[in-house]
């Protein structure tokens, strides 16, 4: 790696560094539409709240709270997507978008772009019809409305089989059929939400497979969600990312 680029990674790693810990003591919440007080929720429960519940005036609180807290760190954020394009093309890709694509998921752009043109065309009919919809129900496209009216119902349908506590027998048990064990891995938890926890799932590896004098050490891994208790909705999330970040990035 060229000196220029290790001095700019250190760079992105300090700006990276100050966001993530700002917004880790911010406070966050909304204004109760009934009575105005402010009301703390994490913005994982805000939007979760957006999609399943059944006030709009609820909805509209957590959505116009979330457009809010999008704009803390703005320049901070502008200031980070130039240092991270200025990085990756010193390392000889077009932009940090590029850079991710081929480091991660070993694919170009171009690649990446000709999928979702594929979606587009064959979607873009049943898309068209949210209009006829539309004509029923004025206030379907408001962005607080949106996904409640197309999928809120469903979501409490489905909420009661996907209650989170069955969660990490249902994982253990389905890789296991897999014949998927880890071999002696060892996993390390954090699934709650809780205030100041990125709220963002993710996995990585803190310790990675090796062999010392041709003995297998076992690798370790750490990896999180944000399930909010109770709340309808969250299960069913919190199942997708325990088996996104706990199996596909684990396995891989």
């Amino acid at each position: 790696m060229p000196d220029e680029a290790k001095g700019i990674k250190i760079e992105i790693d300090a700006l990276e560094t100050k966001i993530r810990q700002q917004r880790a003591v911010r406070k966050e919440g909304y204004t109760d539409p009934v009575s105005g007080d402010f009301t703390e929720a994490s913005v994982v429960k805000m939007r979760t709240l957006t999609q399943t519940s059944p006030d709009e005036g609820l909805r509209k609180a957590c959505f116009e709270a979330g457009e809010k807290f999008a704009l803390d760190n703005i320049d901070d954020y502008v200031e980070l997507v130039k240092l991270r394009n200025k990085f990756a093309k010193l390392l000889g890709f077009t932009d940090f978008y590029d850079y991710k694509l081929r480091k991660i998921d070993r694919m170009t752009k171009e690649e990446l772009f000709t999928l979702f043109t594929d979606i587009t065309d064959k979607t873009k009919d049943i898309f068209s019809k949210i209009r006829d919809l539309e004509k029923e129900n004025p206030r379907l496209r408001q962005p607080w409305n949106f996904f409640y009216y197309m999928t809120g119902d469903f979501t409490k349908e489905e909420d009661k089989y996907f209650q989170f506590d069955q969660a990490l027998i249902r994982w253990g048990r389905s890789f296991s059929a897999l014949g998927i064990d880890f071999a002696d891995g060892t996993l390390q938890l954090d699934l709650l939400d809780r205030h100041g926890k990125w709220n963002n799932g993710f996995c990585h590896w803190s310790k990675l497979v090796n062999y010392n004098n041709g003995e297998r050490e076992a690798g370790s891994a750490n990896f999180t969600c944000n399930v909010v208790v109770g709340q309808v909705g969250a299960g069913a999330s919190g199942y997708n990312t325990l088996f996104h970040e706990g199996a596909m990035r684990l396995i891989s």
